[in-house]
């Protein structure tokens, strides 16, 4: 299982972001940056007004006390950042795609899970390990993946229109995905009996787009379906009363440095959800 985050909004903070898709990691096909880590869930301190805090100093923020690894601002206010709850690292064959991938973090147990991948035409093979400290052994599995002729993975659990995921069966639910102009515009969640959610009626989480822009998130795996083709600016819970905003951090030449997702409730302080992008890029003269 690749390990992604995703939004389910309106169960609570535990299915908010604990539910795996292959619709996560989106973005636009012709960047030619290599992503080399990506920091999920970073912890933030807010910076009083008169306060001085450097890149290094150790803070407390909302989870945990950390180094700060930067400085950032979110709607005027200045926040450190770091003390992520997992990161993952790339590494990249010659031409281009990802061979490897390796995440750990506080938040998974001190567990080591890695992902080795190999290209051949219309398949691909992903060699998943994992360590963990209260296991000796090491488990070791295969997923091949063959791809139809929009080069994306065929599976027993997915639909796809044109390459774009429009349905995933899980376990215990189903997602069912519209999509406008290449855009993923709605997700409906609903449950299967005997999965556990017997009794829920399907939740409805409606997409927001700039479609002036393009989805500047990068894509490590364009074979698990294609790409939303613009940012992704507002999620809208129609049946829990929450919201999440997008905001976008941008180095001096234009990549990606952060997501940041404002979870809006009503009767509750925002919430920041914040990704780290740390990518290798051409230099630009």
């Amino acid at each position: 299982m690749q390990l992604r985050l995703r939004s389910l909004l309106g169960f609570g903070f535990v299915l908010l972001f604990g539910s795996c898709s292959l619709k996560d990691h989106i973005v636009p096909q012709s960047s030619s940056c290599e992503v080399r880590e990506i920091n999920y869930e970073l912890d933030y301190y807010k910076i009083p007004n008169g306060q001085t805090v450097n890149i290094g100093d150790i803070v407390t923020g909302l989870f945990t006390t950390f180094p700060v690894m930067d400085i950032i601002t979110i709607n005027g206010s200045n926040y450190a950042v770091g003390g992520p709850e997992y990161s993952t690292h790339y590494t990249y064959g010659p031409d281009g795609r990802v061979k490897r991938s390796h995440t750990s973090g506080r938040s998974l147990s001190n567990g080591i899970f890695i992902h080795e991948y190999s290209y051949a035409p219309n398949k691909v093979t992903d060699v998943y390990k994992q360590w963990m400290k209260t296991f000796p052994d090491t488990l070791v599995t295969t997923q091949v993946y063959n791809l139809n002729s929009d080069g994306v993975a065929i599976r027993d659990n997915i639909t796809y229109t044109n390459g774009y995921v429009t349905e995933e069966r899980f376990e215990s639910y189903t997602h069912t995905y519209t999509l406008q102009n290449g855009n993923t515009i709605k997700r409906v969640w609903t449950a299967k009996p005997g999965g556990g959610f017997d009794g829920l009626p399907p939740r409805t989480t409606d997409y927001e787009f700039d479609v002036t822009a393009p989805n500047p998130i990068p894509t490590l795996f364009p074979y698990l379906g294609k790409p939303n083709q613009n940012k992704m600016i507002k999620e809208y819970d129609r049946d829990g009363n929450a919201r999440l905003d997008y905001q976008y951090i941008f180095d001096a030449e234009g990549h990606l440095n952060y997501v940041i997702r404002i979870l809006i409730r009503s009767n509750e302080p925002d919430r920041y959800l914040i990704t780290g992008y740390k990518q290798d890029c051409p230099t630009s003269y």
